[in-house]
């Protein structure tokens, strides 16, 4: 025969049970406050946001989509791999899949975006996993900044610096180049050759133009930096044994500015023997 709880029991049970459905309805609240903070947040952004589902779909902001051409609505039905180029999309896939695998919550990394014309955006993207209480993915919030100038920057200053190469190791000067340090920056195809043939020494980019040198090569080289490193264009002579013969080279010395400062000294020596 089962015994009917007594009131004072039904009282502490209906307490309970009124403090569980309190509590419940206090997490609600702060998930409804959560969930529109984070939606506030996700919409205002000035950098592109996606959640991006396990299978590729997004739900983005206005950012996003104004970056690649398109409106929200239209992305609502693409996925990410329809925004990458085919040729990245298994780079992008092995870069998240320890996120996937619970190994990792976040990476980032730099892909492109194809825009709506057509052309190619550059992107530095922040991924990060959202799981469950059992850990299981549920979504990923990726943030996503457009360097495509930076990228084109990049491009354009690697394209000089072939070019410049190009060009100095084309002539048949010794042309250098040291920092504020005395350390060596640029040296020229020629300039390693001669200098190989003259002193027996492979010279590389960061190694010191003084050390290098034997005390009174020194002695005749280091003012004369510090003058071109103090603003002062720098014209002289000297001789100098080469296979077997005295060569007489002259030298100049210019001081390079950057936005006014002085930044280090760039050298050209013609062999007038």
């Amino acid at each position: 025969m089962t015994t009917k709880p007594d009131h004072i029991e039904l009282e502490r049970r209906i307490h309970e049970l009124e403090k569980i459905l309190s509590e419940k309805q206090q997490n609600e609240t702060l998930t409804h406050q959560f969930e529109d903070k984070f939606q506030t947040v996700f919409e205002s952004a000035n950098v592109g946001k996606s959640i991006t589902l396990p299978d590729g779909t997004l739900n983005v902001n206005k950012a996003f989509s104004d970056m690649l051409g398109y409106t929200q609505k239209e992305l609502e039905s693409i996925t990410w791999q329809a925004l990458t180029p085919s040729d990245e999309v298994e780079r992008i896939q092995k870069l998240v899949a320890p996120i996937r695998s619970g190994e990792s919550d976040s990476i980032r990394f730099d892909k492109r975006y194809i825009h709506k014309d057509g052309t190619h955006i550059w992107a530095d993207v922040s991924v990060s996993a959202r799981r469950d209480s059992l850990g299981s993915l549920q979504h990923f919030i990726t943030t996503i900044v457009d360097i495509s100038e930076r990228k084109q920057a990049e491009a354009e200053l690697k394209k000089s610096e072939i070019n410049l190469a190009t060009l100095i190791n084309g002539r048949e000067e010794s042309i250098w180049s040291i920092d504020q340090d005395y350390n060596f920056d640029v040296l020229n195809d020629y300039f390693k050759a001669d200098f190989r043939n003259a002193f027996g020494l492979e010279l590389k980019k960061g190694m010191s133009a003084l050390d290098i040198l034997n005390p009174e090569l020194r002695a005749l080289w280091e003012p004369l930096y510090t003058r071109a490193m103090q603003g002062e264009r720098v014209v002289f002579e000297f001789s100098n044994p080469l296979e077997k013969k005295m060569h007489s080279f002259e030298v100049t010395l210019h001081p390079i500015l950057s936005d006014g400062i002085i930044t280090g000294v760039s050298a050209i020596s013609i062999d007038n023997t």
